[in-house]
C-alpha cells in the first residue's frame, strides 16, 4: 500500500518563510512560499517587492508519517492545526494557486469558510457603467476560491478597452 504525501501549513517565524522553503527543499520536502509582487507607492520605477502571500506561513509536501519531523527544522514554530489535527491542503489548490500568482500580481487575500470538501474554482466579476462611454471590462475581478483553507485570492484586472455608446438623436 503506497501513502500519497500531503501538503501541510507550517507555521514559522515573521520574515523566515523564504527560508523555510530553501531549507526544506535542500531537504528533499517539497516546500512552497507563495509571494504577492508589491509595488510601494513612489516606487513604481524600481524592482518590485515580493511578499510572502501568507505571512508566517510555508506549505510542505510530505508523507503523513513524516509530518511531525516537520516541527524539527530549524524556523518552524508549529504545524498549523484544524480540529485537533496538522491542517492538509488539497494538491489541486496548491497548483491552482501556483498558476494563479505565475499569471496575476498583486493579489489579495479575502477570508472565506473552510470547506475541506469543496473544489478550488475560478470566478470572474466585472462592474459595468453607464455615460457618455462605457467600459467594456472595467475594473474585473478574477478569483481564485482556495476551499481547504478558507481563503479566496482575488486579483484586479484593469484594460482601457471602451466602447463608444450610439446616440439617438
Amino acid at each position: 500500500m503506497s501513502e500519497n504525501r500531503k501538503w501541510y501549513v507550517v507555521h514559522t517565524h515573521p520574515g523566515y518563510e523564504k527560508k523555510l522553503s530553501e531549507i526544506l527543499n535542500r531537504r528533499r520536502i517539497e516546500g512552497y512560499c507563495p509571494f504577492n509582487t508589491l509595488t510601494r507607492p513612489g516606487n513604481e520605477n524600481r524592482k518590485p517587492l515580493l511578499e510572502p502571500l501568507f505571512s508566517s506561513y510555508v506549505f510542505a509536501r510530505t508523507y503523513e508519517h513524516k509530518a511531525d519531523e516537520l516541527k524539527k527544522i530549524n524556523g518552524v514554530i508549529n504545524l498549523v492545526h484544524w480540529l485537533g489535527r496538522p491542517a492538509v491542503v488539497n494538491h489541486p489548490e496548491i497548483l491552482a494557486l501556483k498558476k494563479f500568482l505565475g499569471e496575476h500580481l498583486r493579489v489579495r487575500l479575502e477570508k472565506t469558510e473552510v470547506n475541506v470538501d469543496g473544489e478550488v474554482t475560478i470566478c470572474e466579476d466585472s462592474y459595468t457603467a453607464t455615460g457618455k462611454y462605457r467600459p467594456i471590462s472595467k475594473n474585473k475581478h478574477l478569483k481564485l476560491l482556495l476551499p481547504s483553507m478558507g481563503y479566496l485570492i482575488v486579483a484586479e484586472l484593469k484594460t482601457a478597452n471602451f466602447e463608444l455608446q450610439s446616440q439617438a438623436g
